[in-house]
C-alpha cells in the first residue's frame, strides 16, 4: 500500500482509493497529495453526495470548460458514484484529456465497493476506469492488528490534546479489549473511541472508560461458537458463471443465437439446450 502511495505521488494519473468506511482513505489521498510536486497548491476535497452539482460544476470547471481548474492541486472525491451519470461522463471526458494539462494536478476519488454501484448502474464503468489507473486498497483495522499499538499511541495523543486530559495510556485490560475487538467503523470508530475515552480516564484509559456497547459487543463475540465453515456449492457456482458468460455472448450477438454460439465456441444446438436448462429467456434471433 505504501509502494503504491509512493507511486502515486510521482505521477499525475487518477488514484482510486478503496476501502472500508473509516479506513483513512482521505488521509492516505492527502499524504499522497503532499508528497508530490502540487504540495503547493490545495487538497481539494469534495463530497459527491451532499455538493450540489452546480457548486462541483463551478469547483471543477469555473469558467474553462474542458479542463479542471485551477492548476497545481488535487481534487478529491468522495463516493463518486452519486455524481449524476451525466456529470460522470463529463469528468470521462475531462481525464482523457488530462494528459494536456501536464504535472501540476491529480484527481482522486475514494468508494467502498465500485463492482456494487456498476451492477446497480449508480457508477459508469467508463468513469470507474477513467478514475482508477492507479488503485490503492487499505486494509481493515481488524487486518492490521500489529499495527494497533502506533495508531492507539498516535490517536491517543491527539485525542488527550482535544479534550485537554492527560491521559498517557491504557491499562493492561483496556489494552485486552481494544486487541479483542473488531473495529467495524476502523480508524475513525477508534479515535472517537479513544477520544470519549480521554472524558472519563484518569491518567490512564481503563475498561470502563470505554462505551458499554464496546464491552458488549466483546463479551459477544467471546461466547459466541466459532463460525462454521462457509459451503461451497460448485454446481450453483458453475451454473451461475455459464448463464452469465451466455447472457454476455448473446448481448453481444445482439440476440442472434447463431452468433452468440460463435462467441461462445459451441453449436448452436448446445446453446439452445443450455438456455432452456439455465432459465435464458428474452432473446429473440434478428
Amino acid at each position: 500500500m505504501l509502494e503504491q502511495a509512493r507511486l502515486a505521488a510521482a505521477t499525475t494519473v487518477p488514484v482510486l482509493f478503496l476501502g472500508e468506511p473509516g479506513t483513512g482513505k482521505e488521509w492516505l489521498a492527502r499524504s499522497v497529495h503532499y508528497e508530490s510536486d502540487r504540495k503547493d497548491g490545495a487538497f481539494v476535497a469534495l463530497d459527491c453526495r451532499r455538493t450540489p452539482t452546480s457548486v462541483l460544476y463551478e469547483i471543477l470547471f469555473g469558467n474553462e470548460p474542458g479542463a479542471v481548474r485551477p492548476r497545481n492541486r488535487t481534487v478529491f472525491l468522495r463516493e463518486p458514484a452519486a455524481l449524476p451519470r451525466d456529470f460522470q461522463m463529463l469528468l470521462c471526458r475531462t481525464l482523457a484529456d488530462a494528459g494536456e494539462h501536464g504535472r501540476d494536478r491529480m484527481m482522486a476519488a475514494a468508494t467502498t465497493e465500485p463492482a456494487r454501484d456498476i451492477a446497480s448502474g449508480r457508477l459508469l464503468e467508463e468513469f470507474h476506469c477513467a478514475l482508477s489507473p492507479l488503485t490503492i486498497s487499505l486494509p481493515p483495522l481488524r487486518e492490521r492488528r500489529k499495527d494497533l499499538p502506533e495508531f492507539v499511541e498516535q490517536m491517543l495523543e491527539r485525542a488527550a490534546a482535544a479534550t485537554e486530559r492527560r491521559v498517557t495510556g491504557l491499562t493492561p485490560a483496556a489494552w485486552d479489549l481494544v486487541n479483542s475487538y473488531n473495529w467495524p467503523g476502523n480508524l475513525h470508530e477508534l479515535y472517537l473511541t479513544l477520544r470519549t475515552a480521554c472524558f472519563r480516564a484518569n491518567d490512564q484509559i481503563d475498561v470502563s472508560d470505554f462505551p458499554e456497547t464496546l464491552r458488549l459487543a466483546v463479551r459477544m463475540d467471546k461466547s459466541s461458537p466459532p463460525p462454521p465453515e462457509p459451503v461451497i456449492a460448485l454446481d450453483r457456482v458453475l451454473e451461475e458463471a455459464e448463464r452469465r458468460l451466455i447472457v454476455l455472448a448473446l448481448k453481444r450477438a445482439k440476440g442472434n443465437k447463431s452468433r452468440a454460439a460463435e462467441l461462445l465456441s459451441i453449436w448452436r444446438s448446445r446453446l439452445l439446450r443450455r438456455m432452456e436448462a439455465l432459465g435464458i429467456t428474452g432473446f429473440d434471433d434478428e
